[in-house]
């Protein structure tokens, strides 16, 4: 793989977005230091240094007659808050996904996307609102999942659903109110792989009334409409015996969709960003957004899916393709010659190198 000009000219852009963060984690290291809590205030300062170190260490094979950079290894820090170690960890997580995607469909599994959402909250509430629908998500999930009755054992699940679940990766979302900074819309976009699924279920006809941001009147299907009614009765704590007592009108509850899945594209609108770094406009909502995810899974495996890791922490050792380096040289008996560099090193003195990558990754 060649990294060229324009390849770090994205990193840098991607480095420069970040150092605003950098600097909200200051402000919060000097916070915890003024209220003592020293060892949270250490932790920030380490996170600081990681930030401000990363790709800033290269490690290349250098051969000069070729005129030819191979990278071996660069520095990352991994945080949530870092834009280019953001983006690697969702290119990863969708490259580690997509197998089970396909062989999910092969095994006869349809895919369908789903959002559920929940009203919006203010900003330090976010930790305990993460924790009710993780919660509430479990719930909902297992009456869609687990059969009603098997072998006269009751197992939890809803008797009446339209169709199985049998597989699912959830990722969380947090955005920022357009018209209020002070409040977080804390969602979920899931993946799921169903059975039983019928076509008719998923027509659209159901009015839903006036959709502000898409400037359109919303229809859902019969699937929307019982997503809806589990998906209140989960957030609300209620047994699934209620069932009989929850409202079927759009209003009543929360504004969930699911659709089926036309292609592989919905997995890149599902594995997105869990926050944009254009919401952290002020040191608040950054705090918040810190405190809140911290610790947290951002991707769940559930059903058939439930072992499969995508967080950063879990794709770090998976195996990398070789390219063959004798495929770049033009002298094939070049012996190379390590050498280390700094981020702007790769354009200022070595800007005449060709430099490349034979290992299948992304930076």
């Amino acid at each position: 793989m060649e990294l060229t000009d324009n390849y770090f000219k994205k990193l840098k852009e991607k480095k420069d977005m970040s150092k605003r963060n950098i600097n909200f984690y200051y402000l919060l290291a000097r916070e915890y230091k003024s209220s003592n809590q020293l060892f949270s205030a250490n932790v920030i300062s380490n996170i600081i240094r990681r930030m401000e170190d990363c790709l800033e260490y290269w490690q290349w094979d250098k051969y000069s007659i070729n005129k030819i950079l191979n990278l071996k290894i660069v520095s990352r820090c991994k945080n949530k808050f870092c834009a280019n170690c953001r983006t690697v960890n969702i290119i990863k997580a969708i490259s580690k996904f997509k197998p089970y995607f396909e062989n999910m469909i092969k095994c006869g599994f349809s895919p369908y996307l789903m959002t559920l959402t929940s009203p919006n909250i203010e900003l330090e509430q976010l930790s305990n609102e993460i924790n009710k629908m993780n919660k509430a998500f479990l719930k909902f999930i297992r009456w869609l999942d687990k059969p009603f009755k098997e072998n006269n054992k009751y197992y939890g699940g809803f008797k009446d659903r339209l169709f199985d679940v049998k597989g699912a990766i959830k990722v969380l979302e947090v955005t920022v109110q357009k018209n209020n900074l002070n409040m977080f819309h804390v969602h979920f976009h899931v993946i799921l792989f169903l059975l039983n699924d019928k076509e008719k279920d998923f027509v659209k006809y159901r009015p839903g009334g006036f959709q502000r941001r898409t400037g359109r009147e919303m229809y859902y299907s019969d699937a929307d409409t019982l997503i809806q009614m589990l998906w209140k009765m989960a957030y609300d704590s209620k047994d699934i015996t209620k069932f009989k007592d929850t409202s079927e009108r759009w209003q009543d509850n929360f504004i969930c969709e699911i659709r089926k899945m036309d292609s592989e594209h919905g997995i890149y609108e599902v594995f997105k960003y869990c926050f944009k770094d254009m919401d952290i406009k002020t040191y608040e909502i950054f705090k918040n957004l810190y405190i809140g995810l911290k610790g947290r899974r951002l991707r769940q495996g559930y059903g058939k899916l439930y072992n499969l890791k995508l967080d950063d922490d879990a794709l770090d050792h998976e195996e990398l393709t070789v390219d063959d380096i004798n495929n770049y040289l033009e002298f094939k008996d070049e012996e190379p010659v390590s050498i280390y560099n700094f981020f702007n090193d790769n354009m200022e003195n070595y800007g005449d190198y060709k430099k490349i990558s034979i290992f299948k990754r992304k930076i």
